[in-house]
């Protein structure tokens, strides 16, 4: 699909996707909200709401090891959805985690980060292997 071949269907697809999956909805104080040094307000941990922004930007800044690290911000008219790509949502309906990788490093800390990463129990499939295992 491309930009030009978008209709009204597919920007109501669009809406529904990104607020199902791209929300950032999680603020609680057991689950993502802090306290930063010398504060006495909790924040969230993602730093949401985050600010409007009017246009796509990419952001360069050197890190504490000396390498160059970039930071995407995609148009956003939401304080709460997540930077995306709208043509990899539709297609993907999923979230989907939009960052630069700029070097070796950084691309093996990501996969790391990630692949260590665990995912919430989910009771329809632990039903499953409890049907299958005779629980």
């Amino acid at each position: 699909m491309e930009v030009k071949d978008i209709n009204d269907t597919d920007d109501q697809d669009y809406c529904n996707t990104i607020n199902t999956v791209q929300r950032h909805t999680r603020c609680s104080p057991a689950y993502y909200l802090h306290k930063k040094a010398g504060e006495q307000d909790q924040h969230c941990r993602f730093d949401y709401p985050r600010p409007l922004q009017p246009t796509s930007s990419l952001q360069f800044e050197k890190l504490n090891d000396g390498t160059l690290g970039v930071i995407l911000t995609t148009k956003r008219n939401d304080p709460r959805i997540n930077s995306h790509n709208r043509l990899m949502i539709q297609h993907w309906c999923a979230n989907v985690d939009m960052q630069i990788i700029v070097d070796v490093d950084a691309c093996v800390r990501y996969m790391a980060k990630y692949a260590a990463k665990g995912e919430p129990r989910s009771k329809a499939l632990s039903s499953v292997l409890c049907g299958l295992l005779s629980c």
